[in-house]
Order: structure tokens, then sequence, then C-alpha cells
């Protein structure tokens, strides 16, 4: 058996980075990961003779947060802490890929294409559509919301509150009934299949969901202005794909002559204080990027099981353009939750466009339990294209389904409170480091992962050779 520094278990951004990182400093290093899950979310699926991105894969390098350049302060278990280091993850995928900005991203409601107050935080359009009468019951629900606020988003880190809030609870003590029940909670329920009051408010951004001040709101409605500044997302330049950071690593990862690399996890033990991988490779240092219920079967340890939900992804093939990028859906005649236009995203303009289309399988047949057996989806998708006029005339050329069963875990209070037994079982164990989705809900964004990283590298201390 071969003595090394690190094994890494996963195929996940954070392991890759972690095992390219720590052989840079001139440690050994093994990752055991099979070719299909690298890169994780940010790789393709391949279909209908094209790479698909897995739905709105963007870059996102904004953040109200006052930055810091000392990892050392980050805390991967501490929601949030994140957003302190966002300049850091710029900086690191500069050195990999350059990028360039993403714009029209839009939310579709009743018949009318919105500026996307859901996930890039652009309130433009949010009231546009508001009688005076109801323009009228905002502002005074705002103003009252502006009160006395133990739940309002500044006290997200310090309010005991929180622990214990509903995502829908949040929502009523910001934005009031009108805009809860009307534009916040209906997309939460289609794209989740799960109630509001059910999802924990301190995870409301994991599910696209933002809690806005209502000083903020309050300013928009009755000036027309915020200092609220829209998200600008961001994707890799030309026309490769997301995957082309996943490939940038790979390409470093294979420079490490100290990098070994196994495409199979067949056995993984602990002897002592040090873990033996696959019988040909042993450390004292296990790091995992595994989801919690496989590093925890695999290491034999009690899993408290999480509620799952199941997702569907149709990927089309389109006559001629689609002219739009990203469309989050919050129109009740329509069930799919966002609609991704590949090529566009590529700026990739033909005859034809490349769509990726989300659903929620659970909500999907919920109203129609033949929902997907019977195709419905794709008069769905029709009936969704002519309504915007988003293609002339659209035409599906091409189409593939594919359903994810219990793929999804919603932040329910339930699942949080899973998901730290888990974590904290996983915390005892002595010489493992979990990081990804070994951390449980809230810490597999690309943001999250690379961080994630590159603090536990810089807690090593390892010298550059």
């Amino acid at each position: 058996m071969t003595a090394c520094d690190y094994i890494v278990v996963g195929g996940n951004i954070s392991s890759m980075i972690c095992a390219r990182e720590l052989a840079h400093q001139g440690a050994t290093v093994v990752l055991a990961a099979t070719p299909s899950s690298l890169g994780g979310h940010f790789s393709t699926y391949h279909t209908l003779d094209h790479d698909f991105d897995l739905g709105m894969v963007l870059l996102e390098f904004d953040s109200y947060m006052t930055q810091s350049t000392e990892l050392s302060d980050f805390d991967p278990e501490v929601l949030g802490n994140i957003g302190q280091f966002t300049k850091q993850v710029e900086a690191y995928i500069a050195r990999h890929i350059s990028h360039r900005p993403v714009a029209d991203i839009l939310v579709a409601r009743n018949g009318r294409l919105l500026s996307d107050y859901f996930i890039s935080n652009d309130l433009d359009d949010i009231f546009m559509s508001l009688r005076a009468n109801e323009r009228a019951r905002v502002e005074s629900e705002l103003r009252s919301c502006i009160r006395e606020n133990l739940l309002h988003p500044r006290c997200k880190a310090e309010s005991p509150a929180y622990a214990t809030a509903s995502y829908a609870q949040c929502s009523l003590a910001n934005h009031g009934q009108f805009l809860h029940s009307n534009f916040m909670d209906p997309l939460v329920h289609k794209a989740t299949n799960t109630s509001s009051g059910l999802l924990s408010g301190q995870f409301h951004r994991l599910f696209w969901a933002p809690l806005f001040y209502p000083e903020t709101l309050l300013q928009h409605l009755t000036t027309g202005t915020s200092p609220l500044v829209p998200t600008t997302f961001s994707y890799p330049q030309g026309s490769t794909g997301v995957h082309a950071l996943t490939d940038s690593i790979l390409r470093q990862m294979s420079l490490e002559p100290s990098l070994h690399a196994l495409d199979s996890l067949d056995s993984l033990s602990r002897s002592g204080s040090t873990w033996n991988i696959n019988d040909r490779f042993s450390a004292p240092a296990l790091i995992t990027s595994l989801p919690q219920a496989k590093i925890l079967r695999l290491l034999d340890l009690p899993y408290s099981p999480l509620t799952t939900g199941s997702y569907a992804l149709v990927f089309i093939e389109l006559s001629g353009p689609c002219d739009v990028n990203v469309i989050t859906n919050a129109d009740e005649n329509f069930i799919f939750y966002r609609l991704s236009n590949s090529s566009r995203i590529r700026s990739r303009k033909g005859e034809t466009s490349h769509l990726v289309v989300e659903y929620n399988y659970d909500y999907a047949i919920s109203t129609d339990r033949s929902f997907f057996s019977s195709k419905r989806y794709v008069e769905d998708i029709l009936g969704f294209l002519e309504t915007y006029d988003l293609g002339t005339p659209p035409s599906i050329v091409r189409h593939h389904l594919v359903c994810l069963a219990g793929s999804m875990s919603f932040p329910t209070m339930d699942n949080v409170r899973r998901s730290d037994e888990n974590r904290e079982r996983l915390r005892e164990v002595t010489g493992l480091h979990p990081m990804g989705s070994s951390l449980g809900i809230g810490s597999r964004s690309l943001n999250h992962q690379i961080i994630q990283s590159l603090h536990y590298v810089e807690s090593q201390s390892l010298n550059h050779e």
C-alpha cells in the first residue's frame, strides 16, 4: 500500500480544487472520483447532438458584504459567511477562464416579461402592473414592516428568531401579505412543491427566493429608484460552456506529478489513525465532498435521512432564435419554473436554439399525473413560447426528457435539523474533513465550494516547492 498525505473523495469542484492545490504545494494526494462526476453541476449533459449546461449555471460575483482577504476568517459551517469572500472567488476563477456579463434574465408573470426580481434583485418592473388600490395596500403594508422587526434581513446573522422562522414568516414580515402572496409564495411553491411555511427562512437564497429590505421596496414603490443594484451574472467567455472551468482545473490537475487519480471507490476504511482506499493508498487525512448519506454509509455511521424531491429537465432543440437568456416563470398558466437558453448564453446565433426547461417533478404531476408520460410538457412549453413571443414561429425540432428522482433536498425545518445531525456525526470522525455536499444543506454553491477548498488548503500551512 502506498502512503500519501491526503485522500480526496468525490468529483465536486471543491474536491478537484482541493486535490490540485494541495498537490501543487508539494503534498502527495489521491483523488477518487468517477469521471462522470467530475465538476458536478458545472459539467454538461450531452443529448440531441449538443452539450447542454444543466439549467441556469451562471457565475455570481456581486456581494453586498464587506470583502475580506483573510481566508482564516472563513467558517464553512456559518451560513452566509461566503459573501465576504466573493472577490477571492472571482480572482480564483480568473486564473482559469475569462468571463463576460449575461443580461436578459427575466421573470414571466401573467403574460408580461418583468425585470428579474426573483434571482437578480432587479426591482424595476415589480410594481409596474399594480392597480392604484393595490399600490396603496402594498405601501401601507411595507410601512408596517419597517417598524420593529426581529426578522428584518439585516438581523439574519444575529437574531435568534431566525433560527426557528420559516420563509413565509420572514417574507410576510418584510414584504407584507400582498407581495408575499402574489409575487413570492407562488413561485416558491412551483419551484419546490413545498409550502413556504415549511421552509427555513435562514436558507432563502437556496431556493432563489429573496428577502428584500422593506425600506428598499418602499423607496422603489414611491420613487421608482432604490439603492439596491441588480445582481450581475457572468458566463465563460466564448461558446465552450460552463464546463470550461471544470476542464481548466482538470488540465492543471494533470500537470501535478504528486496527484494520483482513481476512477472508482471500491473500499474505504480506517485503521488506527490511517485511512485506506481501495487497498492501494493510505493517508492520515480524508477529504470528502460526497453527499452526507453516501459518506455516512461508507463509514457505517447512523444517518438521518432527508426528505427529498424530484425534478425533471427537458432539453430542447428549437427551430429559430429564442430571444432571451434566462426566464424564471411565475406565470400560473405554465408549470415549469425556469427556462435557460443555452445557445444565447453562449453567444451562438444560428438557425436553432437549445433550451433547458426545469420542472419540479412533484409539482408537475400534482397538476396532472400523466404530465410527463403523456408529453404534456411539450404543449406547456410551446404555449409559453407563443404567449411571450419568444420563437417566431416556435417549433420544437427535438426534445429529450430526464427525470431525476430524489435529487433535491429543500431546506425545510426538519431537513435542516437532520442535516445538522449528520454533520455532527461527521465532525466527530478523526481525520475527516467534509466539504461541499458532505456539509449538507446550503453548502454546495460554486462560490462556497471554491472558498471551502482554498480555506482548507491554507489551513494546512504547506510549503510550496
